[in-house]
Protein backbone atom coordinates (compact mmCIF):
# COMPACT_ATOMS: atom_id res chain seq x y z
CA UNK A 1 0.00 0.00 0.00
CA UNK A 2 1.32 3.36 -1.33
CA UNK A 3 2.07 5.99 1.27
CA UNK A 4 0.22 8.96 -1.09
CA UNK A 5 -2.86 6.56 -1.26
CA UNK A 6 -3.23 6.39 2.53
CA UNK A 7 -2.62 10.06 2.64
CA UNK A 8 -5.16 10.55 0.28
CA UNK A 9 -7.96 7.88 2.09
CA UNK A 10 -7.14 9.78 4.92
CA UNK A 11 -7.57 13.42 4.01
CA UNK A 12 -10.98 12.39 2.27
CA UNK A 13 -13.92 15.36 2.26
CA UNK A 14 -11.64 17.29 4.64
CA UNK A 15 -9.49 19.77 2.65
CA UNK A 16 -12.16 22.95 2.41
CA UNK A 17 -12.07 22.47 6.36
CA UNK A 18 -8.73 22.59 6.33
CA UNK A 19 -8.86 25.86 3.82
CA UNK A 20 -11.33 27.78 6.53
CA UNK A 21 -9.17 26.71 9.47
CA UNK A 22 -5.76 28.24 8.00
CA UNK A 23 -7.55 31.42 7.11
CA UNK A 24 -9.42 31.49 10.45
CA UNK A 25 -5.70 30.95 11.77
CA UNK A 26 -4.62 33.91 9.90
CA UNK A 27 -7.20 36.13 10.85
CA UNK A 28 -6.62 34.98 14.45
CA UNK A 29 -2.76 36.13 13.91
CA UNK A 30 -3.40 39.22 12.47
CA UNK A 31 -6.19 40.13 15.15
CA UNK A 32 -3.03 39.31 17.95
CA UNK A 33 -1.05 41.90 16.07
CA UNK A 34 -3.46 44.19 16.26
CA UNK A 35 -4.21 43.61 19.80
CA UNK A 36 -0.11 44.31 20.17
CA UNK A 37 -0.63 47.68 18.26
CA UNK A 38 -3.56 49.27 19.85
CA UNK A 39 -2.59 48.20 23.07
CA UNK A 40 1.26 50.05 22.30
CA UNK A 41 -0.76 53.16 21.14
CA UNK A 42 -3.49 52.98 24.50
CA UNK A 43 -0.56 52.59 26.84
CA UNK A 44 1.46 55.80 25.19
CA UNK A 45 -1.78 57.95 25.58
CA UNK A 46 -2.14 57.26 28.84
CA UNK A 47 1.49 57.57 29.76
CA UNK A 48 1.36 60.90 27.87
CA UNK A 49 1.82 64.39 29.44
CA UNK A 50 -1.28 65.60 28.38
CA UNK A 51 -4.02 62.40 28.28
CA UNK A 52 -6.26 62.62 25.38
CA UNK A 53 -9.55 60.96 27.15
CA UNK A 54 -11.13 60.88 23.07
CA UNK A 55 -8.08 59.31 21.90
CA UNK A 56 -8.48 56.79 24.94
CA UNK A 57 -12.26 55.70 24.70
CA UNK A 58 -11.17 55.24 20.97
CA UNK A 59 -8.17 52.71 21.46
CA UNK A 60 -10.10 51.09 24.29
CA UNK A 61 -12.75 50.89 21.89
CA UNK A 62 -10.67 49.44 19.37
CA UNK A 63 -9.07 46.93 21.63
CA UNK A 64 -12.93 45.89 22.46
CA UNK A 65 -13.35 45.07 19.24
CA UNK A 66 -10.03 42.85 18.90
CA UNK A 67 -11.09 40.98 21.72
CA UNK A 68 -15.06 40.80 20.48
CA UNK A 69 -13.45 39.64 16.91
CA UNK A 70 -10.68 37.15 18.49
CA UNK A 71 -13.22 35.56 20.53
CA UNK A 72 -15.48 34.91 17.79
CA UNK A 73 -13.22 33.54 15.51
CA UNK A 74 -12.25 31.30 18.42
CA UNK A 75 -15.79 29.83 18.80
CA UNK A 76 -15.79 29.64 15.03
CA UNK A 77 -12.39 27.71 14.20
CA UNK A 78 -13.04 25.25 17.62
CA UNK A 79 -16.13 24.35 16.09
CA UNK A 80 -14.98 23.93 12.53
CA UNK A 81 -12.16 21.91 14.40
CA UNK A 82 -14.15 19.61 16.25
CA UNK A 83 -15.44 19.25 12.49
CA UNK A 84 -12.36 17.87 11.36
CA UNK A 85 -11.45 15.49 14.23
CA UNK A 86 -15.11 13.60 13.68
CA UNK A 87 -14.25 13.97 9.39
CA UNK A 88 -10.72 11.97 10.24
CA UNK A 89 -11.95 10.07 13.28
CA UNK A 90 -14.47 8.23 10.74
CA UNK A 91 -11.83 8.49 7.93
CA UNK A 92 -9.16 6.60 9.96
CA UNK A 93 -11.54 3.62 11.68
CA UNK A 94 -12.86 3.33 7.86
CA UNK A 95 -9.37 3.01 6.59
CA UNK A 96 -7.95 1.22 9.41
CA UNK A 97 -10.73 -1.87 9.51
CA UNK A 98 -10.86 -1.89 5.85
CA UNK A 99 -7.05 -2.37 5.07
CA UNK A 100 -6.47 -4.72 7.77
CA UNK A 101 -8.37 -7.88 6.36
CA UNK A 102 -5.38 -11.04 6.60
CA UNK A 103 -7.00 -13.95 4.13
CA UNK A 104 -5.30 -16.68 6.82
CA UNK A 105 -5.49 -16.75 10.63
CA UNK A 106 -2.00 -18.52 10.93
CA UNK A 107 0.04 -15.46 12.33
CA UNK A 108 -3.27 -13.39 13.28
CA UNK A 109 -3.86 -16.06 16.18
CA UNK A 110 -0.15 -14.98 17.78
CA UNK A 111 1.07 -12.80 20.45
CA UNK A 112 3.20 -10.98 17.75
CA UNK A 113 0.37 -9.66 15.46
CA UNK A 114 -1.36 -8.60 18.42
CA UNK A 115 1.66 -6.33 19.44
CA UNK A 116 2.12 -5.15 16.09
CA UNK A 117 -1.86 -4.34 15.69
CA UNK A 118 -1.46 -2.51 19.33
CA UNK A 119 1.18 -0.28 17.80
CA UNK A 120 -0.75 0.33 14.84
CA UNK A 121 -3.22 1.42 16.80
CA UNK A 122 -0.88 4.06 18.62
CA UNK A 123 -0.04 5.19 15.29
CA UNK A 124 -3.25 5.76 14.19
CA UNK A 125 -4.47 7.63 17.06
CA UNK A 126 -0.64 9.88 16.62
CA UNK A 127 -2.39 10.35 12.72
CA UNK A 128 -6.13 11.53 14.27
CA UNK A 129 -4.67 14.76 15.88
CA UNK A 130 -2.38 15.43 13.17
CA UNK A 131 -3.80 17.19 10.71
CA UNK A 132 -5.32 19.83 13.07
CA UNK A 133 -1.58 19.96 15.11
CA UNK A 134 -0.42 20.97 11.68
CA UNK A 135 -3.02 23.30 10.93
CA UNK A 136 -2.69 24.99 14.61
CA UNK A 137 1.03 24.73 13.57
CA UNK A 138 0.92 26.80 10.59
CA UNK A 139 -1.74 29.60 12.36
CA UNK A 140 1.53 29.91 15.10
CA UNK A 141 3.76 30.10 12.46
CA UNK A 142 1.51 32.78 11.21
CA UNK A 143 1.40 34.46 14.73
CA UNK A 144 4.75 34.26 15.46
CA UNK A 145 6.04 35.77 11.50
CA UNK A 146 3.48 39.09 12.33
CA UNK A 147 4.98 39.25 15.84
CA UNK A 148 8.55 38.91 14.38
CA UNK A 149 7.55 41.50 11.76
CA UNK A 150 6.06 44.48 14.80
CA UNK A 151 10.01 43.59 16.96
CA UNK A 152 11.75 43.93 14.00
CA UNK A 153 10.22 47.41 13.06
CA UNK A 154 11.60 48.39 16.35
CA UNK A 155 14.55 46.26 17.76
CA UNK A 156 15.64 44.28 13.95
CA UNK A 157 17.87 42.03 15.93
CA UNK A 158 15.63 40.87 17.97
CA UNK A 159 13.79 38.76 16.15
CA UNK A 160 16.89 36.36 15.39
CA UNK A 161 17.92 36.21 19.28
CA UNK A 162 14.68 35.09 19.60
CA UNK A 163 14.82 32.52 16.74
CA UNK A 164 17.99 31.32 17.93
CA UNK A 165 17.00 30.75 21.97
CA UNK A 166 13.79 28.46 20.74
CA UNK A 167 15.45 26.45 17.93
CA UNK A 168 16.54 23.61 20.86
CA UNK A 169 12.63 23.16 21.71
CA UNK A 170 12.13 21.70 18.15
CA UNK A 171 15.29 19.45 18.45
CA UNK A 172 14.31 18.22 21.57
CA UNK A 173 10.80 17.61 20.95
CA UNK A 174 11.96 15.76 17.50
CA UNK A 175 14.04 13.61 20.00
CA UNK A 176 11.63 12.66 22.41
CA UNK A 177 8.76 12.02 19.08
CA UNK A 178 11.60 8.46 18.03
CA UNK A 179 11.62 8.27 21.86
CA UNK A 180 8.16 8.15 22.15
CA UNK A 181 7.42 5.30 19.60
CA UNK A 182 10.12 3.57 21.02
CA UNK A 183 8.55 3.66 24.64
CA UNK A 184 4.83 2.60 22.66
CA UNK A 185 7.08 -0.45 21.47
CA UNK A 186 8.50 -2.03 24.77
CA UNK A 187 5.59 -1.55 26.29
CA UNK A 188 2.42 -2.31 24.49
CA UNK A 189 2.98 -6.19 25.89
CA UNK A 190 2.89 -5.71 29.32
CA UNK A 191 0.03 -2.87 28.52
CA UNK A 192 -2.31 -5.43 26.45
CA UNK A 193 -1.80 -7.94 29.34
CA UNK A 194 -2.94 -5.75 31.84
CA UNK A 195 -5.93 -4.64 29.34
CA UNK A 196 -6.72 -8.56 28.94
CA UNK A 197 -7.19 -8.86 32.55
CA UNK A 198 -9.06 -5.49 32.86
CA UNK A 199 -11.62 -6.87 30.45
CA UNK A 200 -12.17 -10.10 32.14
CA UNK A 201 -12.86 -8.74 35.20
CA UNK A 202 -15.71 -6.84 33.56
CA UNK A 203 -16.95 -9.55 30.78
CA UNK A 204 -20.35 -11.75 31.62
CA UNK A 205 -18.77 -14.47 30.18
CA UNK A 206 -15.77 -14.26 32.68
CA UNK A 207 -17.75 -12.90 35.64
CA UNK A 208 -20.24 -16.26 36.21
CA UNK A 209 -16.54 -18.51 36.81
CA UNK A 210 -15.15 -15.90 38.68
CA UNK A 211 -17.83 -15.74 40.91
CA UNK A 212 -18.11 -19.50 41.21
CA UNK A 213 -13.97 -20.09 41.70
CA UNK A 214 -13.79 -16.95 44.09
CA UNK A 215 -11.17 -16.25 41.32
CA UNK A 216 -11.22 -12.04 41.81
CA UNK A 217 -8.92 -11.42 44.15
CA UNK A 218 -6.90 -13.86 42.05
CA UNK A 219 -7.20 -12.25 38.58
CA UNK A 220 -6.64 -8.36 40.46
CA UNK A 221 -3.66 -9.72 41.07
CA UNK A 222 -2.02 -10.52 38.44
CA UNK A 223 -3.83 -7.41 36.99
CA UNK A 224 -2.20 -5.54 39.79
CA UNK A 225 1.34 -6.53 39.16
CA UNK A 226 0.95 -5.74 35.35
CA UNK A 227 -0.20 -1.80 35.95
CA UNK A 228 2.32 -1.46 38.40
CA UNK A 229 4.81 -2.94 35.73
CA UNK A 230 3.29 -0.52 33.54
CA UNK A 231 3.45 2.32 35.63
CA UNK A 232 6.89 1.59 36.81
CA UNK A 233 8.03 1.44 32.98
CA UNK A 234 5.72 5.00 31.86
CA UNK A 235 7.06 6.72 35.46
CA UNK A 236 11.01 6.17 34.13
CA UNK A 237 9.85 7.22 30.82
CA UNK A 238 8.46 10.43 31.65
CA UNK A 239 11.17 11.35 34.37
CA UNK A 240 13.64 11.37 31.31
CA UNK A 241 11.29 13.82 29.21
CA UNK A 242 10.81 15.96 32.86
CA UNK A 243 14.05 16.55 32.88
CA UNK A 244 14.41 17.04 29.00
CA UNK A 245 11.47 20.07 29.33
CA UNK A 246 13.28 21.09 33.00
CA UNK A 247 16.42 22.38 31.08
CA UNK A 248 14.35 23.63 28.19
CA UNK A 249 12.55 25.43 30.68
CA UNK A 250 15.31 27.36 32.13
CA UNK A 251 16.91 27.87 28.36
CA UNK A 252 13.93 29.94 27.55
CA UNK A 253 14.21 31.20 31.63
CA UNK A 254 17.10 32.70 30.43
CA UNK A 255 16.49 34.12 26.95
CA UNK A 256 13.32 35.89 28.25
CA UNK A 257 15.76 37.90 31.07
CA UNK A 258 18.09 37.83 27.61
CA UNK A 259 15.60 39.96 25.39
CA UNK A 260 13.92 41.74 28.78
CA UNK A 261 17.61 43.17 29.15
CA UNK A 262 17.67 44.64 25.21
CA UNK A 263 13.88 45.91 25.88
CA UNK A 264 15.05 47.68 28.69
CA UNK A 265 18.50 48.71 27.53
CA UNK A 266 16.18 50.23 24.51
CA UNK A 267 13.68 52.03 26.75
CA UNK A 268 16.39 53.71 29.02
CA UNK A 269 18.51 54.45 25.69
CA UNK A 270 15.29 56.29 24.43
CA UNK A 271 14.94 54.11 21.62
CA UNK A 272 11.24 52.58 21.95
CA UNK A 273 8.57 54.39 23.84
CA UNK A 274 6.96 53.03 27.16
CA UNK A 275 4.35 51.75 24.81
CA UNK A 276 6.59 50.05 22.69
CA UNK A 277 8.27 48.11 26.20
CA UNK A 278 4.87 46.87 27.09
CA UNK A 279 3.61 45.90 23.77
CA UNK A 280 7.11 44.69 22.76
CA UNK A 281 7.39 42.38 25.67
CA UNK A 282 3.79 40.97 25.38
CA UNK A 283 4.70 39.95 21.75
CA UNK A 284 7.79 38.32 22.89
CA UNK A 285 5.54 36.22 25.78
CA UNK A 286 2.91 35.37 23.17
CA UNK A 287 6.08 34.12 21.06
CA UNK A 288 7.63 32.14 23.63
CA UNK A 289 4.29 30.34 24.46
CA UNK A 290 3.60 30.09 20.37
CA UNK A 291 7.23 28.55 20.29
CA UNK A 292 6.81 25.62 22.94
CA UNK A 293 2.80 24.60 20.61
CA UNK A 294 5.17 24.93 17.20
CA UNK A 295 7.45 22.22 19.08
CA UNK A 296 4.92 20.34 20.47
CA UNK A 297 2.99 20.22 17.39
CA UNK A 298 6.35 19.34 15.48
CA UNK A 299 6.33 16.67 17.81
CA UNK A 300 3.24 15.36 16.60
CA UNK A 301 4.47 15.93 13.00
CA UNK A 302 7.33 14.22 13.93
CA UNK A 303 5.38 10.69 15.69
CA UNK A 304 2.88 11.17 12.05
CA UNK A 305 6.21 10.12 9.72
CA UNK A 306 7.19 7.59 12.30
CA UNK A 307 3.68 6.22 12.34
CA UNK A 308 2.57 6.45 8.71
CA UNK A 309 6.20 3.96 7.65
CA UNK A 310 4.90 1.71 10.49
CA UNK A 311 1.00 1.57 9.50
CA UNK A 312 2.52 0.80 5.76
CA UNK A 313 4.52 -2.02 7.27
CA UNK A 314 2.05 -3.00 9.15
CA UNK A 315 -0.68 -2.98 6.33
CA UNK A 316 1.96 -4.53 3.96
CA UNK A 317 2.09 -7.43 6.80
CA UNK A 318 -1.65 -7.63 7.58
CA UNK A 319 -3.40 -7.05 4.83
CA UNK A 320 -1.99 -8.59 1.64
CA UNK A 321 -1.63 -11.87 3.46
CA UNK A 322 -3.70 -14.63 0.77
CA UNK A 323 -4.94 -11.75 -1.63
CA UNK A 324 -2.08 -11.09 -4.45
CA UNK A 325 -3.25 -10.72 -7.86
CA UNK A 326 -4.16 -14.49 -9.26
CA UNK A 327 -5.78 -15.61 -12.36
CA UNK A 328 -9.25 -16.72 -12.37
CA UNK A 329 -9.07 -20.68 -12.46
CA UNK A 330 -12.39 -22.68 -13.53
CA UNK A 331 -12.67 -25.61 -10.71
CA UNK A 332 -14.47 -28.57 -12.39
CA UNK A 333 -14.54 -31.10 -10.32
CA UNK A 334 -14.78 -30.42 -6.39
CA UNK A 335 -12.26 -33.39 -5.71
CA UNK A 336 -9.80 -32.96 -2.70
CA UNK A 337 -6.48 -34.00 -2.33
CA UNK A 338 -3.88 -33.93 0.19
CA UNK A 339 -0.45 -34.24 -0.78
CA UNK A 340 2.17 -34.98 2.42
CA UNK A 341 0.95 -32.10 3.95
CA UNK A 342 3.18 -31.09 7.01
CA UNK A 343 2.12 -27.98 9.19
CA UNK A 344 3.92 -25.83 12.26
CA UNK A 345 2.13 -22.62 14.24
CA UNK A 346 4.48 -20.05 14.50
CA UNK A 347 6.79 -19.89 17.02
CA UNK A 348 6.59 -23.67 17.99
CA UNK A 349 9.30 -26.23 17.92
CA UNK A 350 7.03 -28.89 16.63
CA UNK A 351 4.73 -30.20 13.74
CA UNK A 352 0.87 -30.09 14.21
CA UNK A 353 0.48 -31.99 11.16
CA UNK A 354 2.78 -34.26 10.24
CA UNK A 355 2.82 -36.01 6.05
CA UNK A 356 -1.14 -35.96 5.48
CA UNK A 357 -2.14 -37.78 2.80
CA UNK A 358 -6.01 -37.98 1.96
CA UNK A 359 -8.24 -38.06 -1.22
CA UNK A 360 -11.96 -36.81 -0.91
CA UNK A 361 -14.00 -37.24 -3.41
CA UNK A 362 -16.98 -34.74 -4.76
CA UNK A 363 -20.02 -35.55 -2.37
CA UNK A 364 -18.26 -37.78 0.27
CA UNK A 365 -19.08 -37.63 3.57
CA UNK A 366 -16.63 -38.22 6.18
CA UNK A 367 -15.64 -38.10 9.60
CA UNK A 368 -12.63 -37.12 11.38
CA UNK A 369 -12.05 -38.44 14.88
CA UNK A 370 -9.37 -38.74 17.14
CA UNK A 371 -7.86 -37.73 21.13
CA UNK A 372 -7.39 -33.85 21.73
CA UNK A 373 -4.51 -32.54 20.75
CA UNK A 374 -4.38 -35.06 17.48
CA UNK A 375 -4.70 -32.58 14.87
CA UNK A 376 -8.36 -32.58 13.97
CA UNK A 377 -9.03 -28.94 13.74
CA UNK A 378 -6.26 -27.71 12.51
CA UNK A 379 -6.73 -30.34 9.62
CA UNK A 380 -10.23 -28.80 8.88
CA UNK A 381 -9.14 -25.10 8.98
CA UNK A 382 -6.39 -26.04 6.26
CA UNK A 383 -8.97 -27.68 4.37
CA UNK A 384 -11.03 -24.52 4.16
CA UNK A 385 -7.86 -22.19 3.64
CA UNK A 386 -7.38 -20.40 6.96
CA UNK A 387 -3.97 -21.32 7.31
CA UNK A 388 -0.82 -20.71 5.62
CA UNK A 389 0.45 -23.90 3.89
CA UNK A 390 3.23 -25.08 1.43
CA UNK A 391 2.72 -25.11 -2.04
CA UNK A 392 1.94 -28.31 -3.47
CA UNK A 393 0.47 -30.05 -1.13
CA UNK A 394 -3.14 -29.14 -1.03
CA UNK A 395 -5.36 -29.59 -4.22
CA UNK A 396 -8.84 -28.69 -5.21
CA UNK A 397 -9.92 -30.44 -8.66
CA UNK A 398 -6.30 -31.32 -9.13
CA UNK A 399 -5.31 -27.28 -9.21
CA UNK A 400 -2.78 -26.48 -6.19
CA UNK A 401 -5.19 -23.95 -3.58
CA UNK A 402 -1.85 -21.59 -3.21
CA UNK A 403 -2.77 -20.79 -7.19
CA UNK A 404 -6.44 -19.74 -6.15
CA UNK A 405 -7.65 -16.46 -5.50
CA UNK A 406 -8.97 -17.19 -1.89
CA UNK A 407 -12.22 -15.08 -2.26
CA UNK A 408 -13.07 -17.63 -4.56
CA UNK A 409 -12.21 -20.71 -2.69
CA UNK A 410 -13.81 -19.46 0.43
CA UNK A 411 -16.97 -19.61 -1.37
CA UNK A 412 -16.85 -23.44 -1.40
CA UNK A 413 -16.27 -23.99 2.30
CA UNK A 414 -18.71 -23.30 4.84
CA UNK A 415 -17.94 -23.82 8.81
CA UNK A 416 -18.88 -24.00 12.03
CA UNK A 417 -15.88 -24.41 14.10
CA UNK A 418 -15.77 -24.68 18.51
CA UNK A 419 -15.43 -21.80 18.94
CA UNK A 420 -18.02 -19.87 16.84
CA UNK A 421 -19.20 -16.39 16.94
CA UNK A 422 -22.13 -15.15 18.56
CA UNK A 423 -22.95 -11.74 16.94
CA UNK A 424 -25.06 -9.06 18.53
CA UNK A 425 -27.20 -8.74 15.58
CA UNK A 426 -30.93 -9.97 14.96
CA UNK A 427 -31.19 -13.94 14.67
CA UNK A 428 -31.64 -13.17 10.83
CA UNK A 429 -28.42 -11.31 10.17
CA UNK A 430 -26.71 -13.72 12.22
CA UNK A 431 -27.97 -16.40 10.43
CA UNK A 432 -27.33 -14.49 7.02
CA UNK A 433 -24.56 -12.04 8.07
CA UNK A 434 -26.45 -9.71 5.29
CA UNK A 435 -28.27 -6.66 5.28
CA UNK A 436 -30.65 -7.96 2.98
CA UNK A 437 -31.25 -11.82 4.39
CA UNK A 438 -33.47 -14.63 2.10
CA UNK A 439 -36.17 -14.59 4.31
CA UNK A 440 -37.67 -17.65 2.24
CA UNK A 441 -34.37 -19.46 2.42
CA UNK A 442 -34.22 -18.93 6.37
CA UNK A 443 -37.84 -20.63 6.45
CA UNK A 444 -36.77 -23.32 4.20
CA UNK A 445 -33.95 -24.32 6.51
CA UNK A 446 -36.62 -23.94 9.62
CA UNK A 447 -38.77 -26.55 7.73
CA UNK A 448 -36.00 -28.84 6.72
CA UNK A 449 -34.37 -28.81 9.87
CA UNK A 450 -37.08 -28.92 12.24
CA UNK A 451 -36.35 -27.21 15.99
CA UNK A 452 -32.72 -25.71 14.73
CA UNK A 453 -33.79 -22.14 14.54
CA UNK A 454 -35.05 -20.52 17.82
CA UNK A 455 -38.60 -20.53 17.40
CA UNK A 456 -38.65 -16.36 18.24
CA UNK A 457 -39.22 -13.53 16.12
CA UNK A 458 -36.36 -13.41 12.93
CA UNK A 459 -36.10 -9.90 13.85
CA UNK A 460 -35.28 -10.11 17.73
CA UNK A 461 -31.62 -8.96 18.33
CA UNK A 462 -29.83 -11.68 20.38
CA UNK A 463 -27.72 -11.66 23.26
CA UNK A 464 -26.71 -9.10 26.40
CA UNK A 465 -24.88 -6.30 25.14
CA UNK A 466 -27.98 -4.27 23.98
CA UNK A 467 -31.55 -2.96 25.45
CA UNK A 468 -34.23 -5.41 24.75
CA UNK A 469 -31.57 -7.87 23.13
CA UNK A 470 -32.12 -12.00 23.97
CA UNK A 471 -29.83 -14.04 25.40
CA UNK A 472 -30.13 -17.95 24.17
CA UNK A 473 -28.75 -21.17 25.88
CA UNK A 474 -25.32 -22.54 24.80
CA UNK A 475 -26.98 -25.11 22.68
CA UNK A 476 -29.15 -22.84 20.75
CA UNK A 477 -26.11 -20.70 20.19
CA UNK A 478 -24.91 -23.63 18.54
CA UNK A 479 -27.82 -24.07 16.59
CA UNK A 480 -27.64 -20.52 15.12
CA UNK A 481 -24.16 -21.14 14.08
CA UNK A 482 -25.69 -24.14 12.20
CA UNK A 483 -28.12 -22.23 10.33
CA UNK A 484 -25.67 -19.83 9.59
CA UNK A 485 -23.28 -22.37 8.12
CA UNK A 486 -26.39 -23.94 6.05
CA UNK A 487 -27.58 -20.93 4.40
CA UNK A 488 -24.11 -20.10 3.02
CA UNK A 489 -25.34 -23.25 0.59
CA UNK A 490 -21.63 -24.04 -0.30
CA UNK A 491 -19.77 -27.37 -1.71
CA UNK A 492 -18.15 -28.36 1.61
CA UNK A 493 -19.60 -28.18 5.34
CA UNK A 494 -17.14 -28.12 8.01
CA UNK A 495 -18.26 -29.20 11.20
CA UNK A 496 -15.96 -29.02 13.87
CA UNK A 497 -17.31 -30.27 17.24
CA UNK A 498 -20.26 -28.39 15.89
CA UNK A 499 -23.16 -30.12 17.72
CA UNK A 500 -21.49 -30.83 20.92
CA UNK A 501 -24.20 -29.04 22.97
CA UNK A 502 -26.81 -30.44 21.02
CA UNK A 503 -28.55 -33.46 22.69
CA UNK A 504 -28.08 -36.82 21.14
CA UNK A 505 -31.07 -37.30 19.52
CA UNK A 506 -31.39 -33.64 17.90
CA UNK A 507 -27.31 -34.24 17.11
CA UNK A 508 -27.91 -37.66 15.40
CA UNK A 509 -31.23 -35.73 13.28
CA UNK A 510 -29.54 -33.30 12.45
CA UNK A 511 -26.58 -35.12 10.60
CA UNK A 512 -28.74 -37.41 9.51
CA UNK A 513 -31.05 -34.90 7.28
CA UNK A 514 -28.06 -33.32 5.96
CA UNK A 515 -26.86 -36.45 4.33
CA UNK A 516 -29.86 -37.52 2.74
CA UNK A 517 -31.04 -33.61 2.15
CA UNK A 518 -27.44 -33.04 0.66
CA UNK A 519 -26.37 -35.78 -1.32
CA UNK A 520 -23.72 -33.91 -3.85
CA UNK A 521 -22.02 -32.19 -1.08
CA UNK A 522 -19.36 -32.76 1.05
CA UNK A 523 -19.23 -33.20 4.71
CA UNK A 524 -15.89 -33.07 7.04
CA UNK A 525 -17.15 -34.16 11.03
CA UNK A 526 -15.05 -33.67 13.62
CA UNK A 527 -16.56 -35.35 16.44
CA UNK A 528 -15.63 -37.45 19.98
CA UNK A 529 -19.52 -38.66 19.83
CA UNK A 530 -18.55 -42.07 17.79
CA UNK A 531 -21.84 -43.83 17.16
CA UNK A 532 -22.39 -40.79 14.66
CA UNK A 533 -19.50 -42.24 12.44
CA UNK A 534 -21.58 -45.08 11.32
CA UNK A 535 -23.38 -42.66 9.06
CA UNK A 536 -20.15 -41.24 7.12
CA UNK A 537 -18.80 -42.86 3.97
CA UNK A 538 -15.49 -42.79 5.87
CA UNK A 539 -13.76 -42.53 9.10
CA UNK A 540 -10.33 -40.70 9.04
CA UNK A 541 -8.41 -41.46 12.56
CA UNK A 542 -5.54 -39.34 13.44
CA UNK A 543 -3.22 -39.53 16.78
CA UNK A 544 0.12 -36.55 17.06
CA UNK A 545 -0.74 -35.34 14.16
CA UNK A 546 -1.19 -37.76 12.20
CA UNK A 547 -3.44 -39.89 10.11
CA UNK A 548 -3.37 -43.41 11.64
CA UNK A 549 -6.43 -45.18 10.75
CA UNK A 550 -9.31 -44.55 7.39
CA UNK A 551 -12.04 -46.61 6.50
CA UNK A 552 -15.91 -47.45 7.17
CA UNK A 553 -17.05 -47.86 10.96
CA UNK A 554 -17.31 -51.63 10.22
CA UNK A 555 -13.73 -51.69 8.41
CA UNK A 556 -12.05 -50.26 11.25
CA UNK A 557 -14.01 -52.20 14.01
CA UNK A 558 -12.98 -55.32 12.10
CA UNK A 559 -8.90 -53.89 12.35
CA UNK A 560 -9.68 -53.61 15.97
CA UNK A 561 -7.02 -50.99 16.03
CA UNK A 562 -7.03 -46.91 17.47
CA UNK A 563 -10.74 -46.77 15.97
CA UNK A 564 -11.97 -49.57 18.25
CA UNK A 565 -10.19 -48.81 21.21
CA UNK A 566 -11.26 -45.18 21.21
CA UNK A 567 -15.39 -46.88 20.20
CA UNK A 568 -15.07 -49.67 22.60
CA UNK A 569 -13.54 -47.16 25.66
CA UNK A 570 -16.78 -44.77 24.61
CA UNK A 571 -19.38 -47.95 24.52
CA UNK A 572 -18.30 -48.68 28.06
CA UNK A 573 -18.57 -45.25 29.32
CA UNK A 574 -21.70 -44.92 28.42
CA UNK A 575 -23.00 -48.27 29.48
CA UNK A 576 -21.47 -47.19 33.14
CA UNK A 577 -23.11 -44.09 32.85
CA UNK A 578 -26.53 -45.43 31.82
CA UNK A 579 -26.17 -47.95 34.83
CA UNK A 580 -25.83 -45.35 37.37
CA UNK A 581 -28.33 -43.62 35.76
CA UNK A 582 -30.73 -46.81 36.53
CA UNK A 583 -29.48 -47.03 39.84
CA UNK A 584 -30.10 -43.36 40.70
Amino acid sequence: MKFNLLKKEIHHNSWRLYVTILVLGLLTALLSTSQIEVTKHLTDTLVSNSINSQQVVLWMGLLFSVYIGMNLIKVINTYFQDKVRIQMSFNLDTIFLNKINPQTITNVETPKYQNELNIAKYGFDSISGLTLSFLQFVSLLFSITFYFVVIFQKIWFLPFIILLLNLPKLLTESKLAVKDYQFVEQTTEVSRKRSILQSLLLTPLAIKEILIFSAKPFILNHWDQSYREEIIQTLKYKRHESVKKLILGLQSNLGLLLNQSVLVFALMNKIISFGDYISLLAAITMIESSFYGVASYYRQIKQYHISTKKLVDFFGKYSNIGIESKDSVSIRSKDLSIQNLNFQYPNQKFKTLNGIHLNIKSGEKISIVGSNGSGKSTLSKIIAGLHDIEAQTVFIGGIDIKLLDSTSYFSNFSMVTQDFMKYPFTLKENISLSDKPNIEKILSIKRTYSNLIPDIDLNTVLGYEYEGSRQLSGGQWQKVALARALYKDCEFMILDEATSALDPESEFKFINTYIQEERRKNLIFITHRLNLCKLFDRIIVMDNGRIVEVGTHHQLMNSRGTYYNLYQSQKMEEEYNGLVQTTI
